[in-house]
């Protein structure tokens, strides 16, 4: 179960060394976690939640933070619903960033999870809510710049990575309960997103694009369409 160990400790850390009031931030933690990396169609999307001082003190959450929140995957799709307006309660800010599955095709994996992380953070950081520090779930830091500095190239700009102090964290959505409301924002979001789209008869409305015995088998039949990965072992 989730709790606020890691929280506490960063947020500690920036009240130390004063936070970031040389430049008027607001002493601000945020968590990220993606969701749709391994499915066959639609787009990668990455959550990040935003939180303060305040947000673990709001008594309307006894617990610091929303009740039997978890990680997404631990989560019924209805106590993932229950869910949203708790955490846009609880959260300072959130956003979420996507890489197209055209994007994956043309980039890769994991400089299209990279491309979607930092499209959500340059959103925070328009609305002034960049996170001086940010956990992110897993023991691989996608956010790193890329070797090839040209890679994103008329992506748009980018904040400057140096900007915001990433803190790897493995399983950090069963762990941290500002990644795991960042994965359940992200859950939902996506869903709903693939649940909107024309079906032909892959199964969206079950799958989300993931690669059920169903969806192979509609595949097989069908053949791909523009949301699937065509670099993909799709069969």
């Amino acid at each position: 179960m989730v709790d606020l160990s890691w929280e506490t400790a960063a947020l500690a850390a920036l009240a130390k060394h004063g936070g970031d009031s040389r430049r008027g931030r607001l002493p601000l933690i945020g968590g990220m976690d993606e969701v749709g990396r391994g499915a066959l169609a639609g787009p990668v999307c990455v959550g990040v939640a935003v939180i303060d001082q305040l947000s673990l003190e709001n008594p309307e959450f006894p617990q610091g933070f929303p009740a039997r929140l978890n990680d997404s995957k631990q989560l019924t799709e209805r106590r993932r619903l229950a869910l949203q307006d708790p955490l846009r309660a609880w959260v300072r800010d959130f956003a979420i960033g996507q890489a197209s599955n055209t994007e994956i095709d043309e980039l890769g994996i994991m400089p299209a999870l990279r491309l979607a992380g930092w499209r959500a953070l340059n959103e925070l950081d328009a609305r002034g809510h960049l996170p001086q520090i940010l956990g992110l779930d897993g023991n691989f830091d996608y956010l790193a710049p890329p070797e090839q500095p040209d890679l994103f190239a008329g992506a748009g700009n980018l904040v400057s990575s140096p900007e915001v102090r990433v803190e790897t964290l493995v399983k950090g959505d069963g762990k941290a309960a500002v990644i795991a409301g960042a994965s359940v924002l992200a859950k939902v979001y996506r869903d709903a997103f693939m649940r909107s789209l024309r079906d032909p008869g892959y199964g969206w409305a079950k799958n989300v694009g993931y690669g059920t015995a169903a969806h192979r088998a509609a595949l097989a039949e069908l053949g791909t369409s523009v949301w699937h990965r065509k670099t993909w072992k799709l069969r």
